[in-house]
């Protein structure tokens, strides 16, 4: 069996953090803590590394598995990452595996999930691989203000329409529209930009998507399907196919049935991968191989088998029939019947008993036997056109992971089936799928102050390559830095050292301005999706708290709740959400409204959103998580509770899958300065940031939010006052003012022009004259608080329209100084009580940055300001709050 073949055994694995076998966790040798321990799946992705493995894979469930919580709390399938959340975060402790993970097309929005897998694909080198599925656990409808799963057709209808729109969003950019030309000021070819301009049955989606074409040109598209539906979704977009075949012959008739449908499709079936599931143990022998598997089966609790039984047959309750007698009758199901059918079939034809077939099931995909017995089994299928590759699920981890990359994959390797080292630098590489071709688609007491005796608190705001527009331009910034890893984590370490509270990531998905103007920027058009940039920060930095911006007006409350809950995890306690209610009728384009919501809505839905998330982070109490193997108890079902929320927004049963995040709650973040915006700040947030400029107004400002949150019966110093500090510095000042105005010359009047428009509500102002006043502009329905800040300042100073746009391209905002300049304003606000710290701004970075570490950190901490080392773990810490208790 070890004849040459021009074909390549293809290998991936199925990461379940508590294994794949259903009682996997309860087996003496597996880590039962496994699942939220991120240095655990850390060392499990560099073992499959070492095996040239060509991708790892996190199947995904946005609902804890079942309602009946004896047996859910005997499994260890009840909490689990997020899964882009950690695979951001594995890209940085690996170099070649593949990273593919889960994402319905269901219960997302095509936008959000073409931005997170681009962000990947960008923060991995190329590396990233979307699942796409159409969900097939009816609990998950309950997440997501439905009360019932959409029926199978319509799900797959919807599939279509999604994969369609992702990728056009992903070919938003030309592979070399992005130029970054310093000395023409032009970032990118505006004739390389493609906007979708998407209108269909299910989705309405501007575009274009605000961040370059990714390395891959698109993710690879893994798929699952194997119904009749299912396999033709599958041979128009699927580029490896996951499959349950589990028979030789059966394998074969999918694999040729498949590949013919791709064939009929016009794509070549050499770039359609099969690959059956696979759950290899490997022992020195066959019988103690099945030993170990029999041990296995014997710890699936009756509960369990039951369970497991209801799971994948769907939609009947087995609670009261004996484990050990034969399935009842069997109703008809909404839920996918590609697994369905054949299991009735069997149990049918072999008169199973409920118990029997559980173990037929955890067991489904099993081999067990020697590495020689293994590499024969792969072989065979392989050759045989059963399979391209395999979905290799382990047991329990890490024992058999280790067992088949020490033993197994040496003899694949040996008999030329299997690479010895990886042949490319992305995932279609390595997986011999060509590079597809970008195409233009279209598819109320009074509060009284205390004495100050506390630190001050520091934020850095990252917006590579700066926050000045443009800051690219800058001779010593790297142009593309806001889509290289490396110079992000580069920027997070600096503050890191310099011992920054956190850095935070602001988010913006809209154009601003026409396509001529936008392509002279980079910010807007070129950045990561920010919660995948913080995992992979996660994993790169240790100390510094988190923080990241997520839509109240477009996202979902259990997917910004689960992605923060994931994050807090991998990062041992470091995250932060920055609610915002999005900006402007743009951003609504893109997710299929014609027009913003309005101001009074978006901040009632806000408020409901943040209630709705912090409900479903506390679904478990703090020490619901037993891992008992001995007594089979995973989590106790008495300390898990479902949110069940109805309102006037949002629809929201939860519970959530993934155990209580390190802080209780990450921390809460808000912007907003309007009297809505104020009102939900004093009630919710733990940080605030504001935009005031002016001393006064920010020591009024700073005591009316103190006193509204005393009104909310909250403690005042629990609610962080951080207003923006932009700081260019250097050890003279005319030196720092000669620096900020070598900035300023690089920003076109166009682009200044359109800044100040878009603050003032999108209204175009190249129609008034540049000499007289600024008009008066009907209210927009976005930021009320900026466009109230430019009228305040145009009636005080009484500047025209000229006058304003020179302060937009001069950077008005930003102090110039000496160290101790900058130190002293710093000193004054703070305990002026006009702030409790500040989020600082960085005009270009790394250089602004760097220089605030290394001249204004040690002056600070002279004065006894700032502290010199961190002393807590977690972003609370870093903050002085306190973690919260859970909600009843």
């Amino acid at each position: 069996m070890t004849e040459p073949t021009a074909r390549r055994l293809t290998l991936g694995a199925l990461v379940h953090g508590s294994g794949g076998h259903i009682a996997g966790w309860r087996h003496p040798d597996a880590r039962p803590d496994g699942q939220l321990d991120f240095a655990f799946h850390a060392d499990l992705a560099r073992t499959l590394e070492r095996g040239r493995f060509d991708a790892l894979f996190v199947a995904d469930v946005v609902a804890v598995r079942g309602h009946q919580l004896d047996s859910l709390s005997r499994t260890g399938r009840a909490e689990h990452f997020e899964p882009l959340t950690l695979l951001a975060a594995l890209s940085l402790v690996t170099e070649h595996i593949g990273l593919a993970a889960t994402a319905t097309t269901t219960y997302n929005h095509p936008f959000h999930i073409a931005r997170k897998f681009a962000s990947l694909d960008h923060i991995s080198g190329g590396r990233a691989g979307w699942n796409a599925v159409t969900s097939a656990v009816p609990l998950e409808a309950a997440n997501f203000g439905y009360d019932s799963h959409l029926e199978h057709e319509l799900r797959y209808h919807r599939a279509e329409e999604f994969v369609q729109v992702v990728k056009a969003l992903w070919d938003s950019f030309d592979d070399e529209a992005v130029v970054r030309d310093k000395a023409t000021g032009r970032y990118y070819d505006p004739t390389g930009l493609h906007t979708p301009h998407h209108r269909g049955e299910h989705f309405a989606v501007r575009g274009p998507l605000n961040i370059s074409r990714p390395p891959q040109g698109h993710p690879v598209v893994f798929q699952a399907g194997s119904s009749e539906t299912g396999r033709e979704f599958a041979a128009r977009h699927g580029e490896v196919l996951f499959t349950t075949q589990h028979e030789q012959g059966a394998a074969q008739a999918y694999y040729a049935d498949i590949k013919a449908r791709a064939a009929a499709h016009g794509r070549d079936p050499a770039h359609v991968l099969v690959w059956p599931g696979l759950s290899p143990l490997v022992a020195p022998t066959e019988t103690e191989a099945r030993r170990r598997l029999a041990e296995l089966q014997d710890l699936i609790h009756d509960d369990v088998a039951r369970r497991l039984v209801q799971d994948d047959i769907g939609d009947l309750d087995l609670t009261d029939h004996p484990v050990d007698g034969p399935l009842p009758d069997i109703p008809a199901t909404n839920r996918s019947t590609s697994r369905r059918d054949p299991l009735l079939k069997l149990a049918h034809d072999e008169k199973l008993t409920i118990r029997q077939l559980a173990h037929r099931f955890a067991a489904s995909s099993a081999v067990a036997g020697t590495p020689e017995q293994i590499a024969d089994h792969i072989e065979t299928w392989f050759r045989s056109y059963a399979a391209d590759g395999f979905n290799i699920s382990f047991p329990y981890l890490p024992g058999p992971a280790e067992d088949f990359v020490d033993q197994v994959v040496p003899l694949l390797q040996e008999r030329g089936l299997l690479r010895t080292e990886y042949e490319g630098g992305t995932l279609r590489e390595n997986l011999g799928l060509p590079r597809p071709a970008a195409r233009d688609r279209h598819l109320q007491e009074t509060w009284t102050m205390s004495r100050r005796t506390g630190q001050l608190h520091l934020n850095a705001f990252l917006k590579p390559p700066g926050e000045y527009l443009a800051a690219w331009r800058h001779p010593d910034t790297e142009a593309g830095a806001g889509v290289d890893i490396r110079e992000v984590l580069s920027f997070a370490r600096t503050a890191e050292r310099a011992a920054f509270d956190a850095v935070f990531l602001a988010d913006l998905v809209v154009p601003f301005a026409s396509e001529d103007v936008l392509s002279r920027v980079s910010v807007v058009n070129d950045s990561f999706e920010p919660t995948t940039l913080l995992a992979a920060l996660a994993a790169g930095t240790s100390r510094i708290g988190l923080i990241a911006t997520a839509s109240t007006s477009y996202n979902e409350p259990y997917h910004v709740a689960r992605t923060f809950a994931s994050l807090d995890h991998i990062s041992g306690g470091r995250a932060g959400w920055n609610v915002v209610t999005s900006l402007n009728d743009a951003e609504a384009q893109n997710f299929g409204l014609a027009a913003h919501l309005d101001h009074a809505t978006r901040y009632d839905r806000a408020e409901e959103f943040h209630d709705v998330v912090t409900g479903l982070w506390d679904s478990f109490e703090d020490d619901a998580f037993r891992h008992d193997q001995s007594s089979g108890v995973y989590f106790d079902p008495a300390k898990l509770h479902a949110l069940n929320h109805e309102g006037r927004h949002l629809k929201v049963a939860g519970p959530l899958n993934i155990a209580r995040p390190p802080q209780g709650h990450p921390v809460v973040v808000q912007a907003g300065a309007s009297e809505a915006g104020k009102n939900l700040a004093s009630r919710v947030a733990d940080v605030i940031f504001s935009g005031i400029r002016d001393l006064g107004r920010a020591q009024e400002f700073y005591a009316e939010i103190k006193e509204r949150a005393a009104a909310h019966g909250r403690d005042p110093d629990h609610l962080k006052v951080l207003p923006a500090l932009s700081v260019v510095t250097a050890p003279t000042e005319s030196e720092a003012r000669d620096k900020l105005a070598r900035l300023t010359e690089l920003l076109p009047p166009q682009v200044a022009l359109a800044d100040l428009s878009y603050w003032l509500g999108g209204f175009d102002l190249s129609t008034y004259p540049l000499d007289g006043p600024l008009p008066e502009l009907p209210v927009s329905n976005q930021s009320h608080t900026a466009q109230q800040q430019i009228y305040e300042d145009a009636r005080r100073d009484n500047l025209t329209i000229r006058d304003l746009v020179r302060r937009v391209a001069n950077d008005d905002r930003t102090i110039t100084g000496t160290p101790q300049q900058i130190a002293d304003h710093i000193e004054q606000w703070f305990h002026g009580r006009a702030a409790d710290g500040f989020n600082v701004i960085f005009p270009y970075l790394p250089g602004t940055l760097d220089d605030f570490a290394e001249l204004v950190i040690p002056e600070l901490r002279r004065r006894g300001l700032f502290r010199t080392h961190y002393t807590g773990r977690t972003l609370r810490d870093h903050l002085g709050l306190p973690r919260p208790s859970r909600r009843s």
